[in-house]
């Protein structure tokens, strides 16, 4: 009978266990087709480049909505307004309930596209891109894909290991080292530091992979460590074109990518900054203290994508 009695309840956890792993997958799944959809309309949107068209005729797109609704509730307390002097004043027709019903009505409406608005705005960047840790300093969620500017391994395999290990998603680096253009001001190039810090993924891998095989976990796959051609240390525009050709070719949406600026030139950086004001794509950096040779982070940078929709 006990035996009876522990394998009905091992069936009954294994059945508890398998509808859970269900629930989660299609969770996982109808967040996954969400997130692309989301991507699909916000590419289809940016393609129609209204915002560009609006402002090549000396308005933006923004102002023109405001200035849109602020007409509206504007237009219609005066309506409202002339309608109680002429009930004061009994001109003829006197106004009735319904006439003030009316501009009621579109007032609510415009102070509600308001409210929308708002939220929008708040909603624009999606809240599980990161996870806010205090003092305006927020991790990323673990990505798929991680494209870094190559100068310090150091900080490469601070950002590495954590969508690696930490987050356990990291499946493919995209590296871009700087060539030897403008040696003389900006140094030799940093290709010399792709070997390293490939060497230092094979290592982190197998260390990882050992980690599983311990714990009893399912086992991560080996990353993919793609090495593009060198950019111009002194162009910001070199690397804007190689940063935006990544997206592109990429089979990841935008969101399931983190590109990283802690490395390179400050004119890479630029470059790379410049390449991922589109808001589905996420930025991020290493912090380094050199007091205590400590790296912490990665944090992204959550700027006001609104700012930006002046001048892209």
């Amino acid at each position: 009978m006990e035996k009876r009695a522990r394998g009905t309840m091992s069936v009954a956890n294994q059945g508890k266990d398998a509808i859970a792993r269900g629930v989660t997958s299609i969770s996982k799944g109808t967040q996954a087709i969400a997130r692309r959809c989301g991507s699909a309309i916000g590419g289809f949107w940016s393609s129609l480049q209204l915002g560009r068209i609006f402002r090549r005729v000396g308005l933006p797109i923004w102002v023109l909505v405001g200035l849109t609704i602020a007409g509206l509730i504007v237009d219609n307390l005066l309506k409202l307004l002339e309608l109680v002097i002429r009930y004061y004043l009994k001109t003829t027709p006197i106004p009735i309930p319904k006439d003030y019903w009316v501009h009621i009505i579109m007032i609510g409406v415009g102070l509600g596209l308001i409210v929308v608005m708002s939220f929008g705005l708040k909603l624009r960047r999606p809240l599980t891109q990161g996870r806010f840790i205090g003092d305006g300093l927020t991790h990323p969620n673990g990505k798929k894909g991680l494209i870094l500017l190559v100068s310090s391994p150091a900080s490469s395999l601070f950002a590495i290991k954590y969508h690696y290990e930490n987050q356990r998603t990291l499946e493919t680096i995209c590296l871009i080292p700087s060539d030897d253009s403008q040696g003389d001001q900006f140094g030799s190039s940093s290709k010399d530091k792709v070997q390293e810090i490939q060497k230092l993924c094979e290592e982190l891998c197998m260390n990882v992979q050992k980690e599983d095989a311990i714990n009893n976990r399912p086992t991560l796959p080996p990353l993919k460590v793609i090495v593009e051609k060198g950019v111009s240390p002194a162009d910001a525009q070199d690397t804007f074109s190689i940063v935006n050709q990544i997206y592109r070719k990429s089979h990841y949406s935008a969101d399931e990518i983190a590109a990283d600026f802690t490395g390179g030139t400050k004119l890479m950086s630029v470059g790379m900054i410049m390449a991922c004001l589109n808001r589905d794509r996420v930025l991020e950096y290493v912090s380094f203290n050199p007091a205590t040779k400590q790296s912490f982070g990665p944090y992204i940078i959550d700027y006001q994508h609104s700012a930006f929709d002046l001048i892209s």
